[in-house]
């Protein structure tokens, strides 16, 4: 296996940075990155019981708890970008969980990555409308929803986007949208529909939460990080 070097990620490129830190119950989610984001909770809790590093992970109950962002520029993101991220899946097999997306949908636009569990194998997929891909590309023999903590970085360059589980590149697939391009606030947690309310929401643990912009922070196979960025 070629290890990526690790290199010191919470830097000016780092645009979001959420380390879910906080007490148990806790209603408090502050962005560490150079850009220190306002984040508005919905229903998201801080969990001191299962974590991945530091005091705490982000707690999403399946129904209605998202985290949402201002709309901005630097959340907007093309050609080379790392979206990474550790998660304790808990969705029912055959159901999405939205990661990062706009949180509302309008026709035609393009708007983020959600992920899919069906049956041993996980797909992330780029939707352009509800429902419409315009890039599904699939673990093969994953099951994140195992209740263990897996590692998940979404790398593109160019137009190639590929998907690393636990450091290994388990899939690659043809992308040249700008992710999130429209105009409107941004969701992790939940994914838009239609212009109404918010759907696919995340059961589960999310810890580390980072997006990068202008950067591939992984290239080829790498050593997982064993500390938040």
């Amino acid at each position: 296996m070629i290890l990526g070097v690790q290199k010191a990620r919470n830097n000016s490129l780092c645009k979001l940075n959420l380390r879910m830190d906080g007490s148990n119950d806790g209603t408090t989610f502050t962005d560490s990155s150079p850009s220190g984001r306002s984040v508005t909770r919905y229903n998201a809790v801080t969990k001191t019981a299962t974590k991945k590093f530091g005091t705490a992970s982000g707690y999403f109950n399946g129904t209605n708890a998202y985290l949402e962002l201002a709309d901005s520029a630097d959340l907007q993101f093309a050609n080379r970008f790392t979206i990474e991220f550790w998660v304790i899946d808990n969705n029912a097999d055959g159901t999405y969980s939205a990661y990062y997306g706009n949180k509302y949908f309008t026709s035609g636009n393009d708007y983020g990555f959600v992920m899919r569990q069906v049956t041993g194998t996980t797909s992330f997929r780029a939707e352009q409308a509800y429902n419409s891909f315009v890039l599904d590309i699939n673990t093969g023999d994953i099951n994140a929803n195992d209740g263990n903590w897996r590692h998940y970085a979404v790398v593109r360059t160019g137009t190639t986007v590929k998907l690393y589980v636990d450091g290994i590149l388990k899939a690659n697939g043809s992308y040249s949208y700008t992710l999130g391009n429209n105009a409107g606030v941004k969701s992790i947690g939940e994914s838009g529909y239609a212009t109404t309310r918010p759907h696919t929401p995340h059961k589960g643990y999310i810890d580390s939460f980072t997006l990068h912009k202008n950067k591939a922070i992984w290239l080829n196979n790498f050593k997982v990080p064993n500390r938040a960025s």
